[in-house]
């Protein structure tokens, strides 16, 4: 499989940013990308003009790594320092592109909001479940 360059790769994404095709989300260790409504029109009108090859070899890459990328793009985690000197800590939980859940929470250091971060990529669906179960439980016991 024939790979750009990476100066090269990081220029048409940054056209295709720009040219509001995809979207850009970044947080302290990750950039997430989402293609646009008028993306995807795009992409459709010159879908013809893409070789079989190339599109074989998305299709294999797509496969290959179909549960890895998936979890990537629905877990989101990043933070911040407050103006109070503490850290903002933000979780999200995605699937598709319908937001699930996300939570903000503030936390007195850096390495708390780096631990929350790390736990959240790796308990996110856990978390989440048990939110939802404990939720529905206090109303049904009503």
């Amino acid at each position: 499989m024939n790979t750009l360059p990476t100066f090269t790769l990081q220029q048409c994404i940054s056209d295709l940013v720009e040219a509001h095709l995809i979207s850009s989300h970044q947080s302290r260790s990750t950039t997430r990308y989402e293609i646009s409504d008028e993306g995807k029109q795009t992409l459709q009108f010159f879908e013809n003009e893409i070789p079989s090859i190339v599109k074989d070899d998305m299709e294999q890459f797509l496969s290959k790594n179909k549960l890895r990328l998936q979890h990537e793009s629905s877990v989101y985690t990043d933070y911040s320092q407050t103006d109070k000197q503490d850290f903002s800590v933000q979780l999200e939980l995605r699937e598709s592109s319908s937001l699930l859940c996300r939570l903000d929470l503030d936390v007195p250091d850096e390495e708390i909001a780096q631990t929350i971060c790390k736990a959240w990529k790796k308990k996110s669906g856990k978390i989440y479940s048990f939110l939802l179960s404990e939720l529905v439980e206090d109303e049904e016991n009503k």
